[in-house]
């Protein structure tokens, strides 16, 4: 799920199959390394700790959208599982 209107479109599909099914859904969100913005610092320096804490950030941000959707899946009766990679996504 990349938090666009046609990817949350599919999970109603989704959901369908997966209760007629009787399978579990599997969620994914993968941040893209241009997301990510990393330089070469010494450790320790304030552009290092600024990366670290945005790369922390996107990938609790993708982290919390995914719960928030496996939350809804939830209640329709659905055992969800979530799972955030950083990495390049393919289309």
């Amino acid at each position: 799920l990349d938090g666009s209107p046609l990817a949350e479109h599919a999970l109603s599909l989704a959901a369908s199959l997966a209760t007629d099914l009787e399978r579990p859904v599997q969620l994914l969100r993968v941040v893209a390394p241009d997301q990510i913005v990393e330089e070469m610092q010494p450790a320790g320096s304030a552009a290092e700790d600024a990366s670290v804490s945005s790369r922390e950030h996107l990938l609790a941000t993708a982290t919390a959208y995914l719960d928030g959707v496996a939350d809804q899946l939830r209640t329709r009766g659905l055992t969800v599982q979530t799972d955030v990679l950083a990495g390049t996504p393919t289309f």
